[in-house]
């Protein structure tokens, strides 16, 4: 179909570094406006490097990798969602739960 390009390992980098400028700006504006927890960024960046040296290991792991990875970022995002709604008085200085 002419996609087979998208398999490529370079590609799949590039997506993966805009998954990460991506969820750094979603995860920012919980971290800004609400939490002031630094973890989630800590999760997001464990789970892009996890997915990023897939590639040096067995095809047996990497499986493994992915979903790691995958799992890190997803909760990344889950746990910053958890955050901000945890704030039930949020004023600019401090978060009183």
């Amino acid at each position: 179909m002419g996609l087979s390009f998208l398999a490529d390992h370079t590609w799949e980098h590039i997506f993966l570094l805009m998954t990460a400028v991506l969820g750094s700006i979603a995860l920012f504006s919980g971290f800004k406006r609400y939490h002031k927890r630094l973890y989630p960024f800590y999760l997001l960046y464990l789970g892009v490097a996890l997915y990023w040296i897939k590639h040096d290991f067995s095809e047996d792991v990497e499986v493994y990798f992915i979903i790691g990875g995958a799992s890190l970022i997803i909760a990344a995002h889950f746990i910053n969602i958890k955050l901000c709604n945890s704030c039930k008085q949020c004023d600019e200085e401090t978060c009183t739960s």
